[in-house]
């Protein structure tokens, strides 16, 4: 018996072996780890425009660093505190991120996206894209976090500017299509302008020669105000969801049977934006690029088809520009600089050509 039990033991225990190392060397970690992600920007980050729209400072320099961290007592391997990306950049007249400034009468060809656009992780590449397209005009219209309602109120902002906006290109990632508007809390600006912050605010200030210990031992002390403190049962289940691909797996299956299939529509005023823009008559095309947890066994997933079906029924063309998984970093779900490079190579020559994607 004792031998059986065993023999079963063994038998599972290497099969397990078997399907977690091919689940390594096939699979990548396509989860987004938001709660254990701790951002700091320097004062001026951003303004509300409206209360509909908001833009970054402009006129700033900026400094945004991101730690994450997954254990306040980093007990296990991999769990200690580590900045996982910082980027320092300067915002124009108008608050986007780019050098070149912008005034009435200026004619441009606009690029609308989110933190992909504006460069989040890999940092800001939009100078690089103006460089590799120097016969066209181009405004970084990247603002994180944001989608397609929130463009369609940055399209009717600029025009307000006496900008002539000749061409729109779209640079979206599949959750654009499902974003709702917002705007920044007069709270979280107060913590970021004023320094006066509460426990639950997302982003925390510091200043452009902040020391990265002293945003280190921040970020832990947010993380006990966010999470307080992990039982060892908690920081051993939190550490196999992150590292085991087996576990990973049975656990993405589960809330993919238990989700809320309702949860993938677009939000309400997605389809309504997009008409309205192509109501412009502005020549406008589309580029989708692939999200981390977009890359696997050569499915995009609901997401993606979403996006492409309401392109289609606005009538607005679109190719992808296909991000591989050493585009990104470890944990954090943004490109690296590599991975931005990419998607220069991907829209520059597009841009550069008279005609429709």
């Amino acid at each position: 018996m004792l031998k059986n039990l065993l023999l079963i033991a063994f038998s599972t225990l290497f099969g397990l072996i078997i399907v977690e190392s091919t689940l390594q060397l096939a699979t990548h970690d396509p989860n987004y780890y938001f709660a254990d992600r701790y951002l700091f920007a320097t004062p001026g980050y951003a303004r509300n425009v409206s209360d509909r729209l908001w833009l970054y400072g402009p006129d700033n320099d900026i400094r945004e660093v991101a730690v994450y961290g997954f254990s306040p007592r980093s007990i296990l391997p991999g769990d200690a505190y580590r900045i996982e990306y910082q980027c320092r950049f300067s915002t124009n007249n108008l608050g986007l991120i780019q050098q070149r400034d912008f005034s009435g009468g200026d004619r441009v060809t606009l690029v609308l996206g989110d933190s992909f656009l504006a460069g989040q992780v890999g940092c800001p590449w939009f100078d690089r894209l103006s460089a590799a397209v120097p016969r066209v005009t181009l405004m970084n219209g990247g603002l994180m976090g944001t989608g397609v309602v929130h463009w369609a109120e940055l399209v009717e902002f600029l025009s307000s500017q006496g900008i002539t906006i000749e061409r729109i290109l779209i640079v979206a990632i599949s959750n654009d299509f499902k974003r709702p508007p917002w705007i920044w809390s007069e709270q979280q600006l107060a913590c970021l302008d004023q320094g006066q912050c509460k426990s639950e605010e997302y982003w925390e200030p510091i200043e452009l020669e902040s020391a990265d210990e002293a945003i280190l031992a921040r970020a832990m002390e947010r993380a006990r105000m966010r999470h307080g403190q992990s039982s060892l049962r908690g920081i051993t289940w939190s550490w196999l969801k992150r590292n085991s691909r087996t576990v990973n797996l049975l656990v993405r299956t589960y809330n993919g049977l238990t989700a809320d299939k309702t949860e993938n529509v677009p939000h309400a005023n997605v389809v309504d934006a997009l008409r309205n823009m192509t109501k412009l008559n502005i020549p406008m095309e589309a580029a989708l690029v692939t999200q981390k947890n977009e890359i696997g066994f050569g499915t995009r997933g609901a997401d993606a088809e979403l996006a492409e079906s309401l392109l289609r029924e606005a009538g607005i063309p679109f190719k992808w520009c296909d991000l591989r998984p050493e585009h990104f970093l470890p944990i954090d779900a943004h490109p690296t600089s590599e991975g931005y490079d990419h998607l220069i190579d991907c829209i520059a020559p597009e841009l550069n050509k008279i005609t429709n994607f």
